[in-house]
């Protein structure tokens, strides 16, 4: 009887011990599984707070505009990209320092081409998120990896330009990073000087956006730079807010600004051929001034709106940036993020928009 007990509890301690190492051989396994993916993985935060998972390497990314194909272009990054949008062909010195870029598949339009995005097998798409959900959520049911970034105001802009960077990996990231510190550089050197203006001393701005009659008002990336700047966006001040808000001329009539920055050269025309507009103080003052645009326009998103606090003081006070040379900062700019020195034809282009 003891001897049948004894055996019973030997076969009982041993299939204890059978199940333990189980266990412990499943555990194993399973961190060992865990730390695999952890290798092969990264997570980056994009511009809504969303956690991506993206490989460990991203080596293809696509671009759902041409704006942000500009910016993965500047951080050194161009031989990643794999789609981006169809009118890439619209920005000839962007094609005239990188020509391979026309033939990048170009699954971006109106609509996405949802079979042509999935032929180029990227490893993420990096988006504007502004509005978009529907587009996101019809990349993401593709089983593609997306990171949105946005263009909504200055501080966004650069934010996102480093989320830009982190996606694409660590030497992507240390460009960012000195690219952020000389945006937010180029914003003291103005705001040290343009804080101290008096209100009566700040120039009264209109912004043309889509046409002579469409601006953009409060918490815009416009409305930053003009305060900035040292001017007053004489439609914030009226209450318009968001971006490409319609206007009357009425309005503008009333609002009398003393400079008028337009977007496009056509709208420039377009102003000085309509004798309506010729009671306001920056048509009879002359001062109509075409925003420049070189691989991107530099007044709404781009890399060059790290430049376009300096161009717009110059605009709005030039007695008070004297110091600054803004062809000699143009050329450096270029210099050093696309290693392109800029002819002086490419300048006298890229401010009066003859590209």
């Amino acid at each position: 009887m003891l001897v049948k007990k004894a055996q019973k509890l030997i076969i009982f301690s041993l299939l204890v011990v059978m199940f333990s190492s189980t266990l412990s051989g499943c555990s194993k396994q399973a961190d060992s599984s865990s730390k695999e993916s952890e290798l092969k993985t990264r997570t980056v935060i994009d511009i809504e707070g969303r956690k991506v998972e993206l490989p460990k390497e991203v080596k293809k990314v696509a671009l759902s505009l041409n704006s942000i194909t500009q910016m993965v272009y500047m951080l050194g990054a161009g031989n990643k990209i794999v789609a981006t949008q169809t009118n890439i062909k619209s920005i000839p010195l962007l094609v005239k320092i990188y020509p391979n870029a026309i033939n990048i598949p170009a699954p971006f339009d109106t609509k996405l081409n949802s079979e042509a995005l999935i032929n180029t097998n990227p490893d993420v798409v990096i988006m504007d998120g502004e509005s978009n959900d529907a587009l996101r959520d019809q990349i993401a049911s593709l089983n593609i990896p997306v990171v949105t970034i946005s263009f909504q105001s200055a501080e966004k802009m650069r934010d996102s330009i480093k989320i830009v960077g982190q996606t694409l990996g660590s030497e992507e990231e240390k460009k960012a990073d000195e690219f952020s510190n000389y945006y937010n550089n180029n914003i003291k050197i103005i705001k040290d000087k343009t804080n101290t203006l008096s209100e009566k001393d700040k120039v009264k701005v209109y912004y043309c956006a889509n046409n002579e009659l469409n601006t953009e008002g409060k918490n815009t990336i416009v409305d930053s730079w003009i305060q900035e700047a040292g001017g007053v966006n004489v439609a914030a001040q009226a209450g318009v807010e968001g971006k490409f808000k319609d206007v009357t001329l009425e309005s503008i009539l009333k609002w009398n600004p003393d400079v008028i920055i337009v977007r496009d050269a056509k709208t420039k025309d377009s102003i000085l051929s309509n004798q309506d507009w010729n009671n306001i103080d920056a048509v009879k003052n002359g001062k109509i001034y075409v925003n420049p645009k070189s691989m991107y326009l530099w007044c709404v998103r781009s890399a060059e709106a790290a430049l376009q606090p300096l161009w717009a003081a110059k605009i709005l006070h030039p007695d008070l940036f004297s110091n600054i040379n803004i062809d000699k900062e143009v050329k450096d700019f270029y210099i050093k993020n696309y290693n392109y020195t800029l002819s002086d034809e490419d300048l006298k282009n890229i401010y009066t928009q003859q590209q």
